[in-house]
């Protein structure tokens, strides 16, 4: 993912990562939020900017955001094709099964699926959350 920041701020590398990447000791909510909070505040700027571009130039104004976003990824994707095969895969086609199941019909299963479903007996909001772009991450448990 890449934040879109103003353009001075995505203009290199270095100046995006140290303030994209979060440091070891920002990166929990038992943590200091300095380094989210700027993330956030240079994300909301950068916004702002790119949507009054898109008002004035239509969407090609976004062109720039997206040829930069992809010169930032670097080599970060080659880890995605393993982390999508993972969890959002799984999940996938357990969501897919659900349907089917709830389409056909005899129901039972469906039903027996979803009191098997962990979701119901584990908090989604932990006491320690990781920062994210916009707040913070809760993590689903199936």
């Amino acid at each position: 993912m890449i934040l879109a920041f103003p353009p001075e701020l995505l203009a290199d590398d270095s100046t995006y990562r140290a303030l994209a990447d979060l440091p070891g000791d920002g990166r929990t909510t038992d943590q200091r939020p300095d380094a989210a909070m700027r993330r956030r505040d240079a994300a909301v700027e950068g916004f702002g900017h790119w949507r009054s571009h898109v008002e004035s130039a239509g969407p090609s104004a976004l062109d720039p955001l997206y040829r930069r976003a992809v010169e930032l990824l670097g080599d970060r994707p080659a880890d995605w094709l393993d982390l999508l095969a993972g969890d959002p895969a799984t999940d996938l086609e357990r969501s897919r099964a659900q349907v089917e199941e709830l389409w056909s019909p005899n129901r039972g299963r469906a039903a027996e699926r979803l009191a098997d479903s962990a979701i119901r007996s584990r908090s989604l909001l932990p006491a320690t959350r990781n920062m994210g772009c916009c707040g913070t991450l809760g993590t689903v448990i199936h």
